[in-house]
């Protein structure tokens, strides 16, 4: 799932890297390639089957519960960007696409004048030879007027041969534009029509969250052994993911890793230290606090509930049990630290 998300990131970056390159047609200054896209995408997709298949086929253990939810909610961001650099290049797109209009309309218009002076040019060419064949009888009178015209016929002669010269041109243009368009239209639907993939992608990913945080209730019964990244996660994730948002929560964030708040840290947080360390509303000072008194409550009832089992249960037998129990619970969180220790050296 790692190597899944670096490889997203990664592709995130070229794609990136393209939009900051100069277009080739010199028309659009972004553009999206529609394979790298559909490449992002699958790569998103094999790492929501990835947690899809450990939320929905296992119980999770802490590490692997945070780890899901960390890599599902950085691939929702992913495909917002996707979608939104979708919308922006359409945009664009359309924009341009305007512009070049109107350009080809004043091409039509000037390439109309220019036929219609083309024939003027022709008709008055025609009538000056007439007009020559008729005054040979009278050459000798009629000589600086026959030179006049005669530079007259040779002016528009050249101002022909330009003309024509322009509408093959123009000619010319217009059929590379055309086969531009028609190229760029093309890759433009091509792109647009992963805009559902990625919607249905997105919804997958918000309902692997939201099985996520409905099943977080089963892992704060172990609050007390929580470390740092234990903690940090579930704060992100109380009342639907409220506190998920690094650029009101940041200051925050950052205080649960860098003062090594833990499990057991938590339970002496109160109104003033959160006040201290950035969370400046009040409704969301209570909103933390309710919920570390609602962990604090969660154990005190499970607390005496053991202690009422206890006392009716003294037998030799069930000390055992206990025994076992607790072992296996230190075993178990021993192995999620170490896994997340390894987890850390391998990034």
């Amino acid at each position: 799932a790692l190597q899944l998300l670096s490889t997203v990131s990664a592709l995130a970056a070229a794609g990136q890297a393209q939009q900051n390159a100069p277009s080739s047609n010199g028309s659009l200054s972004q553009s999206i390639n529609y394979y790298l896209t559909k490449l992002k995408l699958e790569s998103l997709l094999k790492l929501h089957h990835i947690h899809a298949t450990k939320i929905n086929g296992e119980e999770l253990s802490i590490n692997d519960w945070c780890l899901c939810m960390n890599n599902l909610q950085a691939g929702i961001l992913q495909l917002q960007a996707l979608r939104n650099d979708i919308a922006r290049y359409g945009e664009q797109f359309k924009l341009i696409m305007n512009g070049e209009k109107e350009q080809f309309k004043q091409l039509e218009t000037q390439n109309a004048a220019n036929t219609d002076t083309h024939s003027k040019l022709q008709a008055t060419a025609n009538e000056l030879q007439q007009r020559l064949r008729e005054t040979q009888s009278e050459i000798e009178r009629l000589t600086r007027q026959k030179q006049q015209m005669e530079q007259q016929s040779a002016c528009i002669a050249n101002n022909l041969q330009t003309l024509r010269e322009g509408m093959e041109n123009y000619a010319l243009l217009k059929q590379r534009y055309v086969s531009s368009i028609t190229e760029r239209v093309q890759n433009v639907t091509q792109i647009q029509s992963l805009s559902p993939v990625i919607a249905t992608v997105h919804d997958r990913y918000a309902d692997s969250v939201q099985t996520l945080r409905t099943s977080l209730s089963a892992f704060e019964r172990e609050w007390k052994h929580w470390n740092p990244y234990h903690v940090l996660t579930w704060f992100k994730n109380i009342d639907d993911g409220h506190f998920n948002r690094d650029d009101q929560y940041q200051a925050y964030q950052k205080h649960i890793v860098g003062d090594d708040i833990n499990g057991t840290k938590l339970a002496s947080v109160d109104d003033l230290s959160l006040s201290m360390f950035g969370v400046t509303q009040q409704s969301d000072r209570q909103r933390i606090l309710q919920n570390i008194k609602r962990l604090l409550t969660s154990t005190s009832e499970n607390d005496q509930k053991n202690n009422e089992e206890d006392n009716n249960h003294q037998t030799e037998d069930n000390k055992n049990e206990k025994q076992e129990d607790d072992t296996n619970v230190d075993n178990r969180f021993n192995a999620l630290l170490q896994a997340i220790q390894q987890m850390s050296d391998s990034q």
